[in-house]
């Protein structure tokens, strides 16, 4: 009766274990219900909205400080507003899109690496030193100041690129 129930028991955990988007009740009474995705921000950019949902998916996060990798390249993307609210973020790659502006990036206290190549940044932001980043791509953003490098380079930034009319100075 002992190995009946065992086997039965196995059985059904692994018949739920494929059954984990779906919930699950008994006699009406839930028994099983999965965890929601974080859904409770607003992105206005809706390129920067669809990659940030496929995100959330791809990693299950259920809060925002979860997802900690962000990849939108070549996303059509022109506004990050909004993307403040995922706190956790370590790594964002927003190269080839039209971003002008990285000031929501400011709140991310836990970003170490950010590429934003081939934008349309004239300027990177000394605000940086104050968030922790450590390593920067920024190449191919042709109207980007040089002298903003500098400043992030002499508070421990480590530029992986730069673009070509400031690798000169």
């Amino acid at each position: 009766m002992t190995r009946l129930r065992l086997s039965t028991t196995l059985l059904l955990c692994v018949l739920f274990s494929g059954c984990s988007d779906y919930r699950i009740s008994v006699n009406d009474r839930t028994v099983y219900e999965p965890v929601a995705l974080f859904t409770d921000y607003r992105i206005d950019d809706a390129a920067l909205r669809a990659c940030v949902e496929q995100a959330i998916r791809d990693t299950m996060a259920t809060r925002a400080n979860q997802l900690k990798d962000l990849n939108c390249a070549n996303a059509g993307i022109r506004s990050l507003t909004g993307i403040n609210v995922f706190t956790g973020l370590e790594r964002v790659r927003l190269d080839d899109n039209h971003i002008s502006d990285l000031t929501p990036l400011f709140d991310l206290r836990s970003l170490a690496l950010l590429q934003v190549r081939n934008n349309q940044l004239s300027n990177a932001p000394s605000q940086f030193c104050l968030t922790g980043l450590q390593r920067l791509a920024i190449e191919g953003n042709a109207a980007l100041h040089c002298e903003s490098l500098a400043t992030l380079k002499a508070c421990g930034v480590t530029l992986e690129s730069a673009p070509a009319h400031c690798a000169a100075q």
